[in-house]
């Protein structure tokens, strides 16, 4: 199994589709592994010719898990995280590279492009905000539903499942697209068997909890970027998705039945956006 190494971390990865293709970093968000996204829109990107590289971040997966189940506080930040990121990019032998995130991965995806930006060629960003402050919240209550929301420590193996399936439903609340149970029982199941601990995930909770990009060095990247958030994201404001576009120049793609998710009807339009923006940062 392939593992890049950042000192003690571990970091596993996988990669699909063309090895001469441009390669693309995919980075899950919070408490996600990368089996969280789906093949379907995988292979989607990989028949337009891109080398997609998934991985697990710090603390899920079959990554390093950073500490015991007691210790739930902060034990890295969002540019540890990035840092990661720039670990699997060497040890799959990318030097320089494209990169698209989602929600707590669109987080450090920003924190890539102003720690590492002389390897960054393009920037997808999804459902993501420039820091983890009231301004940027769909409501009052989505920073802490957004955070705990499904995180109950579960017994057995069918009530982990049945949390999982609550907190992917609180993300597709108020969406116009239909919430898939079927998958996202499967997702359960299949995450639960790879690695199942909360405590992970609260210690990444900690990391994103004092996040905030410095807006002048994002604003200073400079290459092709994208940005794509949906209006009706129950956890971030789509102003989040236009403050971050704006920084960057980059092209805003906001969805108006869209929550916290990446629905199949749009994996066309989104593999098109960003098979563009790579080609984009390729030229």
């Amino acid at each position: 199994m392939p593992y890049a190494h950042n000192g003690e971390v571990s970091l596993y990865y996988e990669e699909y589709g063309p090895t001469d293709g441009p390669a693309l970093l995919m980075i899950e968000g919070y408490t996600a592994q990368l089996v969280g996204w789906e093949m379907g829109f995988v292979r989607k990107l990989n028949e337009k010719g891109i080398r997609t590289i998934l991985m697990d971040n710090r603390d899920v997966g079959l990554s390093s898990q950073l500490g015991t189940p007691e210790q739930t506080g902060k034990m890295y930040s969002l540019a540890d995280m990035a840092s990661d990121v720039a670990a699997v990019a060497t040890a799959a032998g990318a030097e320089r590279f494209h990169i698209m995130g989602e929600s707590m991965g669109g987080m450090i995806t920003q924190q890539v492009l102003t720690d590492h930006a002389d390897r960054v060629k393009s920037a997808v960003i999804m459902f993501t905000v420039p820091g983890y402050e009231a301004q940027w919240m769909a409501t009052p209550e989505s920073a802490n539903s957004g955070s705990s929301e499904g995180l109950d420590y579960a017994e057995t193996r069918d009530e982990a499942i049945e949390i999982f399936v609550s907190r992917e439903r609180a993300c597709h609340i108020g969406s116009n697209y239909v919430f898939n149970e079927d998958w996202a029982r499967e997702l359960g199941g299949i995450t639960y068997d790879r690695c199942y601990r909360p405590d992970g995930w609260r210690r990444q909770n900690s990391a994103i909890a004092d996040f905030r990009i410095d807006p002048n060095k994002l604003a200073s990247f400079g290459k092709p970027t994208a940005v794509i958030h949906g209006r009706r994201d129950p956890f971030f404001s789509s102003k989040a998705g236009e403050y971050i576009a704006d920084l960057l120049n980059g092209e805003l793609h906001l969805y108006p039945g869209m929550a916290h998710e990446v629905p199949e009807p749009l994996w066309d339009e989104f593999a098109g956006i960003i098979a563009r923006t790579v080609e984009a940062g390729e030229r």
